[in-house]
């Protein structure tokens, strides 16, 4: 199977499984005005792998830290970010406040006018007749004495966009759309639009510094889930055979993990892996967590500072398609990874177990499939891993086409108002 299918298998996991339950006009009034990821900014672009880890720990340290919203409860960061029903509502709010704007064109929303529409989402609740006041207290109630409660927020959005990115998105809705229908909008893989100032058409410019997008799994039931080895020795053959291959059912001990329950069942869900892309560099920063709290090679390095049970998990990275050399070439990480290195031979690679689960996949780098964001490319190279493009249509982001199809809900909305 091509490399390119697979991590579109990728990027679709779960998604035809069951429809999400709704994120509601409740949900946002209870996490309020989302807040956006604090950029460390400058010229962050490590020059060896050491560097790399330490401020890739560093991002995922400041996207799962815990925040206190005004409501009183308290969400890891990225929890009261934006899903897709929350960019419906709120470019449905657009559309009926600005109308819609010229298709195809590439004229921007008005700033004034996406700003107030994420206002009006975060109260919109109390406009509808079956608002009630006392069952929204009584649900703040729980959430702040559980935060596990708390946590239910979002956790059915697999997919969750920062402030500035899906304001970004919002405001650009002409060229997503643009590029979904007609085809011939999309540049070509080796039109080169690298040297220009954007090389990120189809969602109008370049996504802003400091944007996130998120991408998490969780499981209600692990038991159902095959426990990956994770020591170096094991995702060495893996990635070597290119699956990754489960030895004995998952079992997350109950406190060991960031969990979710749902407030009228009692249910409790875990987080077991969560992606992250962090536009801290031109090319994004890729980030990927997973539940492992072994201590084993992935996690060794994790700073002391790490939050509550994300002390539990362990991470991979990349910030470019080739891999950067270590400070110490006989360090233990080093040796530790030299199966790794002798099978992507000079390329970057960083693959979640519990994520990238389709065949072949184990051998991905993100930054190789991402590149393909918004096209319909098959030009792949090195399983995946190689730079082919010379332009990156939606900005790395496949979400526009693909997945939660965000770019298809904007298209919708608009060719529902007969545009």
């Amino acid at each position: 199977m091509k490399p390119l299918l697979l991590c579109l298998l990728s990027a679709l996991f779960s998604e035809a499984s069951r429809a999400s339950p709704r994120s509601t006009p409740v949900d946002r009034k209870l996490t309020g005005e989302a807040l956006d990821y604090g950029r460390i900014g400058g010229d962050v672009r490590p020059r060896t792998r050491e560097e790399e880890r330490r401020l890739s720990w560093e991002i995922a340290r400041r996207v799962v830290a815990p925040v206190k919203l005004k409501s009183g409860i308290t969400l890891p960061l990225f929890q009261t970010w934006y899903g897709k029903d929350d960019l419906s509502r709120i470019m449905g709010q657009v559309l009926k406040t600005q109308g819609p704007l010229s298709i195809p064109s590439t004229l921007v929303a008005q700033k004034e006018i996406v700003q107030e529409a994420f206002r009006w989402n975060e109260t919109s609740a109390a406009l509808f007749r079956s608002w009630d006041p006392k069952a929204f207290e009584e649900r703040r109630r729980l959430m702040l004495e559980d935060p596990t409660v708390a946590s239910a927020i979002n956790s059915e959005q697999r997919v969750l966009f920062s402030p500035k990115l899906a304001a970004h998105l919002i405001a650009n809705y002409p060229s997503v759309i643009r590029c979904l229908r007609e085809a011939g909008k999309i540049p070509s893989p080796h039109e080169d639009l690298e040297a220009s100032e954007n090389f990120s058409p189809c969602i109008g410019t370049e996504a802003p510094f400091g944007s996130v997008v998120v991408k998490a799994r969780w499981v209600q039931d692990e038991g159902q889930v095959q426990k990956v080895p994770t020591d170096v020795d094991a995702v060495g053959s893996q990635v070597t055979g290119g699956t990754w291959i489960g030895s004995e059912k998952l079992h997350i001990p109950a406190g060991t993990a960031h969990g979710a329950k749902d407030p009228v069942t009692g249910k409790v869900k875990k987080l077991l892996a969560l992606h992250i892309a962090v536009k801290e560099t031109r090319d994004w920063v890729w980030i990927t967590l997973w539940w492992a709290p072994d201590k084993n090679h992935f996690g060794e390095d994790k700073p002391q500072d790490f939050p509550g049970a994300w002390r539990n998990y362990e991470m991979c990275s990349v910030t470019g398609y080739k891999a950067l050399p270590y400070e110490k070439r006989d360090s233990v990480r080093a040796l530790a990874e030299a199966a790794i290195d002798r099978e992507t031979q000079g390329d970057s690679w960083c693959s979640n177990p519990y994520i990238e689960v389709e065949p072949g996949n184990a051998r991905s780098n993100c930054i190789g499939c991402h590149q393909h964001g918004g096209s319909e490319a098959t030009d792949v190279s090195r399983h995946g891993r190689g730079k082919v493009r010379r332009n990156f249509p939606s900005d790395y982001l496949w979400s526009m086409n693909h997945g939660i199809e965000v770019g298809t809900m904007f298209r919708g909305w608009v060719e529902n108002l007969g545009f």
